[in-house]
């Protein structure tokens, strides 16, 4: 199996978060062709501990190192859960089309091809994984990860086409907004809680406005339910929205919630807070990718995403973490998601001169 076949192999393979065990499994074997061994955790991540590490560790813990935090110098990483819907996967000779092709498959082919090329080469410890339940808000994969692994530096696999070099994320916060109210008939409406809430919704939009993309925080409904289409004639006693709210790592997560608790008709309950991930650009992860880039001819540039991933996990532990991977993060859960296989191969360049480039 060529990079290619491989790349294709695990998109056309599902994987969506919570059943990531057949792409695990893929990946797993593919690993194993390349002469990187690997094992499958409790979280159903599959990892690769360098032999450094394994050395170091009590030979009858270093295979799960459950007992014992294993230090190295880079965490290689990805995820391999994709988002619904599942979408048609085909490939031409240009491009590879299906869910996940991008996000993040794509970028996790890239890290594991160009790793297994240059590994031998290095003068570092690394760890490699495929993580699961990143698309999922409870990431326990990133989450189970960092119990048994401590990385001084990560490279996160995640688009951010060819040249891009993502240093950070926004926030997220998932609030459940619960409102109550009065059955009644429709033509004579007591107390619709449906109301409250579009009072409430549109309140909290207008004391965020939006900015810039990246310093704006952002309010979004993403699932509401309200009453049954049995009775489309009675108003509703309850009902409740989900809001996907975004914030740059510079705003006080205390601020924004005091904001969305503060209206008395309604209760909050905040189901996910992810705080946000920024980087110093003065480290040598950054510059040797910027190194990495500029082998291919092509000119760096620096992406503040706003969205989140598992960066903002590592980065408030102090771990810096930089995202880089093949293809367009405006394709991020798409309908049409695809990957074009000139840019994968090249990425693989990319990340080969940007391992073989770091040094501690």
């Amino acid at each position: 199996m060529n990079s290619v076949d491989f790349l294709y192999e695990m998109v056309k393979t599902p994987s969506l978060s919570t059943h990531e065990y057949l792409v695990a499994g893929i990946l797993r074997k593919r690993m194993k062709e390349l002469g990187i061994s690997a094992h499958i955790d409790k979280a159903g991540n599959v990892v690769s501990i360098s032999d450094g590490i394994e050395n170091s560790v009590n030979r009858e813990q270093s295979s799960r190192l459950q007992n014992k935090k294993a230090d190295c110098d880079l965490l290689i990483f990805s995820h391999m859960d994709v988002v619904y819907p599942i979408l048609p996967n085909k490939k031409d000779d240009k491009t590879i089309y299906g869910r996940g092709a991008v996000d993040a498959k794509g970028p996790l082919c890239a890290l594991l091809e160009a790793y297994s090329q240059v590994k031998d080469q290095l003068n570092y410890n690394v760890v490699f994984a495929g993580v699961t339940e990143e698309e999922a808000t409870t990431s326990n994969g990133i989450k189970h990860l960092l119990t048994y692994v401590k990385p001084r530096m990560s490279l996160l696999g995640e688009p951010s086409n060819l040249n891009g070099i993502t240093i950070a994320y926004k926030g997220r916060i998932l609030a459940k907004v619960s409102v109550h109210g009065t059955h009644s008939h429709a033509s004579n409406p007591k107390d619709n809680p449906i109301d409250k809430l579009v009072e409430y919704y549109y309140k909290i939009k207008g004391q965020f406005p939006i900015t810039t993309p990246f310093k704006s925080i952002t309010i979004t409904p993403t699932f509401i339910n309200f009453g049954t289409k049995e009775a489309l004639n009675v108003v509703p006693d309850q009902g409740e929205l989900i809001l996907d709210i975004r914030f740059p790592p510079a705003i006080e997560i205390d601020n924004i919630k005091k904001i969305l608790t503060d209206d008395k008709n309604v209760n909050v309950e905040f189901e996910e807070y992810l705080p946000g991930a920024e980087n110093n650009i003065n480290n040598q992860l950054v510059k040797s990718l910027m190194k990495g880039i500029r082998s291919q001819n092509l000119e760096p540039r620096f992406v503040k995403k706003t969205g989140s991933c598992d960066m903002n996990y590592l980065v408030p532990k102090g771990i810096i973490t930089i995202a880089y991977g093949p293809g367009d993060s405006n394709l991020d859960h798409m309908d049409d998601e695809h990957i074009l296989i000139e840019d994968y191969l090249k990425s693989i360049e990319i990340i080969k001169e940007t391992l073989l480039n770091l040094k501690f």
